[in-house]
């Protein structure tokens, strides 16, 4: 049972039909929470709603009348509902950056070119790029940063609120008021990046391993809300970018460039997968025969 409060289903409504208190089988309640509302249903097997993004799946036992609401028990699944959740949204974000990047670097060869001489420089044709390498490839992170810029992977962060009355802009913001930042049109500002709609990375240039500047450049949020898991996510996307380039030599597919087209969604998806062709390098070669 997945609820984001307290355990309640609101009163049934007018037109759900129930002989008794134990047969709810085509009953529909609603649940009131905050300023909103979410239906359940059930057909007597079992229930399914969505509750401000949190699922339920259970049978009627165990709910019991009290007064003009039914009161349920928590289900184990809570924990394995919210693990789920978690995994999501760090592996989700983090696979369209690279997406993101790899489309981008397609599209300016001379870039993949320069982050493919790093490697080779300060990696070698020996051994697989590791963690430790990352310190010594700034290049290849100020391309991560760059791509966090253009397509950030929360381009409104997550909802805040204001914790005070406040004036923005000359706007009163009341307390309490659900806040999104922009950090799209922030990271694309001309007043605060040149040339924004260009692919740049050397704009990050003594930048490399951090990933805030100020206000104008924060992909994973500032302050306390900010991600938590940002320097693991800018190390494992840095990571397999770096092993990417160092085992293949990419092209596009046609002369055609990527197609660079966002779609919809909250973590700011392609519209169009990228599709790309490979060569193992020497490298590769290498060490699957040492293998």
């Amino acid at each position: 049972m997945f609820f984001a409060g307290e355990l309640k289903l609101g009163v049934p409504r007018d037109d759900a039909e129930h002989d008794d208190e134990n047969d709810l089988r085509e009953a529909v309640f609603w649940r009131r929470y905050g300023g909103g509302r979410a239906m359940v249903s059930g057909d007597g097997e079992g229930i399914v709603c969505d509750v401000r993004c949190f699922q339920f799946r259970g049978s009627f036992a165990g709910f019991e009348l009290v007064g003009s609401e039914w009161i349920g028990e928590e289900d184990d699944c809570v924990e394995e509902e919210e693990s789920f959740n978690l995994l999501t949204a760090g592996t989700d974000t983090s696979t369209a950056t690279v997406e993101w990047a790899f489309s981008l670097l397609l599209n300016h060869k001379h870039v993949l070119q320069k982050a493919r001489d790093e490697i080779d420089i300060h990696v070698g044709e020996n051994r697989l790029v590791d963690e430790p390498d990352m310190a010594n490839l700034p290049y290849l992170l100020c391309i991560v940063n760059e791509t966090l810029r253009m397509y950030p992977p929360g381009p409104l962060l997550v909802p805040h609120e204001s914790s005070d009355d406040c004036v923005v802009g000359g706007y009163h913001i009341p307390r309490g008021t659900m806040l999104l930042v922009n950090q799209w049109a922030i990271h694309h500002d001309p007043d605060l990046w040149a040339d924004p709609e260009m692919f740049y990375p050397e704009r990050f240039e003594g930048l490399e391993g951090r990933t805030r500047d100020g206000f104008r450049f924060m992909p994973f949020g500032s302050g306390r809300r900010s991600y938590p898991g940002e320097g693991l996510a800018v190390l494992m996307i840095g990571l397999t970018l770096g092993l990417l380039i160092q085992c293949f030599d990419w092209e596009r597919i046609s002369e055609e460039m990527v197609d660079m087209s966002e779609g919809p969604g909250l973590t700011m998806p392609k519209a169009q997968p990228l599709v790309a062709k490979c060569t193992p390098r020497p490298v590769t070669h290498y060490l699957m025969c040492r293998a």
